[in-house]
């Protein structure tokens, strides 16, 4: 018997280990909430790290920086707050925003923070020092998109309620007028840019995705915008996309919408994969994990959704805000060293399984004449 509860106890660490495995890599993700906090949760487990108290104003916007040492919050008072993730303490306060943070964007160099606001402009902050480099000002709306060119010379910021969109030339910050942006982007809502900052994807009310090469039409004053289209049936079950997000590969995208519905589109196929979902929830935010593998979504139900990014598929939800979950990011993750890691693991539970004969069931003599079968799962 003693023999027998030793190899049961193997199975379940080898069980263990092929789960850990089928993980992939360990996504921490952080979420802010109308309830005033960031939390900050591991995916794999569900549990929550760590809970920072931004204010007693929503967390509108959080974001990550490139090492994942800092997170940046933006909240609807109009402060934006810099975040030691290691000690878990605020250690910067940017002040000058007159209305809530809906967007921020790092600098290519990761040297420059840019933050769009309800109060209708951008302002450039230098990280290091937490001083305001300059207001951006000319917009008519609510500013909820901003982002740096690839190559660190330009800012582009849009109002995605109206269209309206604005180039800065980051040298002199004068804004570069390009009336054809505006025709072209009229009543876009949502807009996202994709990782290398290139593409741009718009949902078009009542119609469909478009993906566009984003500064094809700033230098060229047009381009051919690629149609992610939607059958009918499916259309009708969208009350309103309120959130897209790019994979980081850029081949897929998530979205949220009013009623609860989370979609999965195939940017390449252009062609709608899934709508998962519904339960009337609106979906403020949705974010890919950094290996592309899952992604999460929020929304005014309190809860954050995880979803398979290969099939839509509800894998679980994470459970602490008080309110409403208006914005997700995951932090970055080391993919060369999470592979060594899962492989690792891999090997080590190969090793238990030649010690026990193999998986998956386990078989196990016991007194009596049949075998003893441990099936996958137990």
């Amino acid at each position: 018997m003693k023999n027998f509860y030793k190899t049961i106890k193997l199975g379940a660490i080898a069980l263990m280990f092929l789960f850990s495995s089928l993980s992939n890599c360990r996504n921490i993700l952080a979420s802010g909430s109308a309830d005033g906090t960031i939390k900050i949760w591991d995916v794999g487990t569900g549990e929550c790290i760590k809970t920072l108290p931004v204010s007693d104003w929503r967390v509108e916007v959080v974001e990550v920086s490139s090492d994942g040492k800092m997170l940046f919050s933006g909240d609807s008072k109009g402060v934006v707050k810099v975040w030691d993730l290691v000690n878990g303490v605020c250690i910067k306060t940017l002040n000058g925003h007159t209305g809530a943070i809906f967007s921020m964007a790092f600098h290519p160099d990761q040297a420059m923070l840019a933050s769009g606001s309800w109060d209708r402009t951008v302002r450039l902050w230098n990280i290091e020092t937490g001083a305001c480099i300059a207001t951006l000002k000319g917009h008519s709306g609510v500013v909820n998109l901003v982002a740096f060119s690839p190559d660190g010379t330009m800012l582009a910021s849009g109002c995605g309620y109206s269209g309206e969109m604005r180039l800065w030339d980051l040298q002199t910050f004068a804004q570069i007028n390009i009336a054809v942006l505006e025709k072209y982007f009229n009543q876009a809502l949502p807009i996202a840019f994709s990782p290398d900052k290139k593409m741009l994807a718009l949902w078009v009310p009542r119609k469909c995705l478009e993906v566009v090469n984003f500064w094809d039409v700033v230098k060229k004053g047009r381009a051919k915008p690629l149609k992610i289209n939607i059958k009918k049936e499916d259309l009708r079950k969208i009350v309103g996309i309120l959130s897209i997000a790019f994979s980081p590969d850029g081949t897929k995208l998530a979205s949220g919408s009013g009623n609860g519905v989370v979609g999965l589109w195939d940017v390449k196929k252009r062609k709608l994969v899934r709508l998962s979902g519904g339960d009337m929830s609106f979906v403020r935010a949705v974010a890919f994990s950094p290996d592309g593998t899952i992604f999460a979504s929020g929304a005014n139900d309190r809860l954050v959704k995880i979803w398979s990014s290969s099939t839509s598929m509800y894998i679980k939800q994470l459970e602490g805000h008080a309110q409403e979950v208006l914005s997700l990011v995951f932090l970055p993750v080391d993919i060369e060293k999470e592979k060594a890691r899962i492989e690792a693991e891999e090997e080590r539970m190969k090793f238990l399984m030649q010690r026990m004969g193999g998986l998956p069931g386990v078989r196990i003599k016991a007194k009596s004449s049949a075998p003893l079968v441990v099936p996958m799962g137990f």
